[in-house]
């Protein structure tokens, strides 16, 4: 047998609506074009945790023009969900054509705001040029010791005789479809009972109502259902504002938990479950959730609709108390550990070393705030990277938080990585606590020269022959071993010597031979001075475009490595001594003095030091900063290429 489709559905209603309303015919006590338009509620005296139904009833000619509504203002009670629903009737009058009519229902949830007898004032209509209004309806709220120990039934609301209705027949258009069923069926197909104020309702929970500032509080959001459900959607939660929210539980698909509340079957549902930290102290309120609400559907009519608001709920948010330590933040707030390691801890210089800082613990992981790296003594560090993994177990947010910093030596020796010390307040114990990390010690050895320049691995005992093991010390540091010559007593007199009388007899010509060889020398200089820089630049400029190559082949660590060479090679023919090893003030220092401008030497610092961090940083390997770098280091060399530098230490340019 086929499944009947939804359009099949619809037709079979539409077709049992019609032969019902070909039986039941309206009487003659109302007339065509009557308005009628009423309230009423279901109960006369209720409870102050209890809540009341008010329905409002409007039935009007189809034919006639749009109609203005103002439902009752009921300012003593809060509206817990507003429904409307809307059907089409007719009533056949003895002699005359039918007339066909519709009805609007308007159902309003209300819960009392105070006790004693409380006033729903008239709702209004302007319909045909008249006005109507329903009559004011009076509730007597009671406390809730005064309300009876155990839920009475409740009573059926007095309900007017229905305008299409006069003769009190079996309703042929009641609001549930499937009531219909049960009156002219005897509910062989499945009655379900209609939805109500206590049939379905949505409230907030929260697992306290007191917290310090900065302490998770889990707001909860549960519809109780004694219906059949088929979905739950136009979900709207609150700004929550004086709140910071993360998420820890949003179910896809909900499924019910059976409970008794009261002595009654519900189905729980989890719509959504939340942390919320408090920002600022005082009470907060935190604003009703609304939902809209399907319910089950029978065979041949569908569900419908509701909508529901949740509580609002009020939380009372104590300041932090006095007596917080030194470098204490604020977001600080919950249980944390603090650890630090480093890795490895014996380098040779101009290897990195990497520092890991992790924090965790449960609290607002977000907006914690770790202690900032303080300056460590022989080391240069880099802006750390930042990793999370967050966790929700137990209802708990929290998780670790991980900073990764560069560390890259300057000098060689045995160093210590402070300790660093994290403060927070822990609300379970109501006091400040502090955890830390301890030091590290880290050992720096000399370096070995590989190929490029570039400081290496140390130097192991018992290299090849030809190998040379270089100590690259910083400016502050020992200077290599220089040794001392010795000299020996003369046993021949210089007179005798076969070169004495030589030299004694042609002083003048080997003044004259200085003279010449000095003159020659200069002009010979200075057009090498132009050839050796011409041939540096060409050289450099060589490798620059051995990089580009690189950098387009997507090779970043292949990238760095070719400019630091080719800047490093380039100043070294420049300044006519070897630059590796030379810290960054070592290096301006000697660029200056050779004649270039402080800003010059400090671009080419810069250069450099972007070359290091592209190599050992990670997160610096975009092809936006590799083409920056490319230009800045052609840019330094145009500039240098430009500016007479003086030899070095004596030495004349061009060795």
């Amino acid at each position: 047998m086929p499944v009947p489709t939804k359009t099949g559905r619809r037709a079979a209603r539409a077709l049992g609506v019609l032969a019902l309303a070909t039986v039941l015919f309206g009487a003659p006590g109302v007339r065509a074009g009557e308005v009628e338009f009423y309230a009423v509620t279901d109960k006369q005296q209720v409870a102050i945790d209890d809540t009341l139904t008010l329905t409002v009833t409007l039935a009007i000619d189809a034919q006639d023009g749009s109609e203005d509504v103002r439902l009752p203002e009921a300012p003593d009670f809060q509206v817990l969900s507003r429904s409307q629903s809307q059907q089409m009737s007719f009533n056949m009058a003895s002699g005359g054509p039918p007339t066909f009519r519709r009805v609007r229902v308007y159902t309003l949830i209300l819960s009392p705001r105070k006790t004693g007898t409380l006033t729903i004032k008239p709702g209004r209509l302007v319909a045909k040029g008249k006005k109507y209004e329903t009559g004011p309806i009076k509730v007597k709220v009671l406390s809730a010791s005064q309300a009876p120990s155990r839920p009475a039934p409740r009573p059926q609301p007095q309900q007017p005789p229905r305008p299409t209705n006069p003769f009190g027949l079996p309703d042929a258009f009641p609001d549930d479809p499937d009531q219909l069923l049960e009156q002219f069926f005897g509910g062989g197909l499945g009655h379900e009972r209609p939805a109500s104020d206590s049939d379905i309702y949505l409230r907030s929970h929260v697992n306290k109502r007191q917290a310090w500032l900065g302490e998770q509080i889990t707001l909860s959001t549960y519809l109780f259902s004694r219906v059949d459900i088929s979905g739950v959607d136009g979900m709207q939660m609150p700004k929550l504002d004086g709140f910071w929210a993360e998420d820890i539980e949003t179910p896809s698909q909900i499924s019910g938990e059976l409970k008794m509340i009261d002595g009654e079957p519900y189905r729980v549902f989890l719509l959504r479950k939340r942390a919320l930290f408090p920002i600022k102290s005082g009470k907060l309120t935190i604003d009703p959730v609304e939902v809209d609400v399907s319910t089950g559907f029978s065979l041949v009519f569908s569900g419908r609709k509701v909508h529901r608001v949740s509580q609002p709920v009020t939380i009372e948010v104590l300041p932090l108390p006095p007596g917080a330590p030194d470098g204490f933040e604020a977001a600080n707030v919950g249980q944390w550990r603090l650890k630090a390691e480093a890795s490895p801890t014996r380098v040779p210089l101009g290897q990195p070393i990497t520092l890991r800082v992790t924090l965790e613990g449960t609290g607002n992981l977000r907006n914690v705030a770790l202690p900032k790296l303080p300056p460590i003594s022989g080391f240069k560090s880099f802006d750390p990277t930042t990793s999370e993994k967050l966790s929700t177990a137990k209802g708990r947010y929290g998780g670790r938080r991980t900073l990764e910093y560069l560390l890259m030596p300057t000098q060689t020796g045995a160093f210590e990585i402070p300790p660093l010390v994290f403060s927070y307040f822990d609300p379970a114990a109501r006091d400040y606590r502090q955890t830390g990390s301890e030091p590290i010690r880290v050992e720096v050895e000399a370096g070995q020269l590989i190929a490029g320049g570039q400081p290496g691995a140390p130097a192991a005992a018992g290299a090849a022959e030809g190998d040379h093991a270089v100590n690259l010390l910083a400016g502050t540091g020992l200077r290599p071993l220089r040794y001392k010559g010795e000299l020996s007593r003369p046993t021949v007199p210089l007179y005798r010597k076969p070169f004495f009388l030589p030299i004694a007899a042609s002083p003048l010509v080997l003044w004259i031979g200085l003279t010449a060889f000095g003159l020659l020398r200069s002009a010979v200089r200075q057009q090498d001075e132009g050839t050796r820089k011409r041939k540096a630049g060409s050289r450099t400029r060589r490798r620059l475009r051995t990089a580009k190559d690189l950098m387009k082949a997507g090779k970043p660590d292949a990238f760095y490595a070719e400019v630091s060479r080719a800047l490093n090679d380039y100043l070294a023919a420049k300044l006519g001594t070897p630059v590796a090893g030379l810290t960054r003030p070592e290096l301006a220092s000697r660029l200056q003095a050779a004649g270039a401008p402080g800003e010059l030497a400090g671009r080419l610092g810069a250069a450099l030091d972007t070359c290091d961090a592209g190599r050992f940083a990670p997160g610096a390997t975009e092809g936006s900063t590799m083409k920056r770098v490319h230009a800045e280091a052609l840019g330094v060399m145009d500039a240098l290429e430009a500016v007479r530098l003086r030899p070095a230490d004596g030495q004349e340019e061009g060795r």
